[in-house]
């Protein structure tokens, strides 16, 4: 299936990654003539806290959560914090980049943080494991690079690609950021436009009418029976009248472009 918006197929070389340099995302003077900032406080590897106050959560990627409240950390949450530290005290100049949608409804500046060169934070941790890539609509402009920058630590399991394994869709127990796989046990169109596939009569993937400009045809591609791969935040219904009194399914995943579902 093809994906809009498609950049060209990105290649890194094993010296790139020993060396710390990579083809970047963004063109070297993206920054010229943008204000520098500053940052005042990092809340994990994705988000960070600007000395004039703005909460920043990184487009195009996501990084295991710190938990703040002293319960446990997920992998490689403390890991991606500290690189996400290094890489900002070693620049002497940081900017923000941004793509269509400038806020979220929690009020945080979504943008790329940049260095003077015109490298990211979020390509940093994509190379070393520490971070995946993240395609919400409408920032994606540098999303297909993004994903193609992961697609050598994701094939060597390398950081969180370690334990961040592909979770049987019969088998998840919890709610949250999770790759899931299974078969596709049912497929159908609400009146509405909206699309649902359904993995082992557990987990419910949605995809509504307004996002299916982002895919080719669908659901060409994909059949009753079809292996699959989904990556996203899965929602825990088995509490709710919709699970209890009409009988849907436990889990659900809302799925906003392609980058995010795979047959296998």
């Amino acid at each position: 299936m093809q994906v809009r918006l498609l950049l060209g197929t990105l290649l890194l070389a094993g010296e790139a990654l020993a060396s710390e340099v990579w083809p970047s995302c963004f063109a070297p003077d993206i920054v010229k003539g943008l204000e520098p900032v500053e940052v005042a406080r990092v809340y994990d590897g994705d988000t960070v806290q600007l000395v004039d106050g703005r909460k920043v959560r990184l487009l195009n990627i996501n990084t295991p959560e710190l938990d703040h409240k002293g319960g446990v950390d997920q992998a490689y949450a403390r890991e991606a914090t500290e690189q996400a530290r290094q890489w900002l005290n070693s620049r002497d100049r940081l900017f923000l980049v941004f793509d269509r949608e400038h806020q979220d409804r929690y009020g945080r500046w979504l943008a790329h943080l940049l260095d003077g060169k015109g490298q990211s934070l979020a390509e940093h941790l994509l190379i070393k494991g520490l971070a995946v890539p993240l395609a919400v609509p409408p920032n994606l402009a540098h999303a297909a690079c993004y994903f193609n920058l992961a697609s050598e630590p994701k094939a060597g399991k390398v950081g969180v690609w370690a334990a961040n394994q592909a979770i049987a869709a019969r088998h998840l127990s919890r709610a949250g950021f999770q790759r899931v796989s299974g078969k596709v046990s049912k497929i159908t169109k609400t009146r509405a436009g909206d699309y649902w596939l359904e993995l082992d009569g557990v987990l419910a993937i949605q995809i509504k009418k307004h996002d299916l400009e982002y895919f080719d045809d669908f659901p060409a591609g994909f059949d009753v029976a079809n292996q699959i791969e989904v990556e996203g935040w899965v929602v825990d219904r088995s509490n709710t009248s919709d699970h209890l009194q009409k009988g849907y399914t436990p889990w659900k995943l809302q799925v906003r472009t392609p980058y995010a579902l795979r047959v296998n």
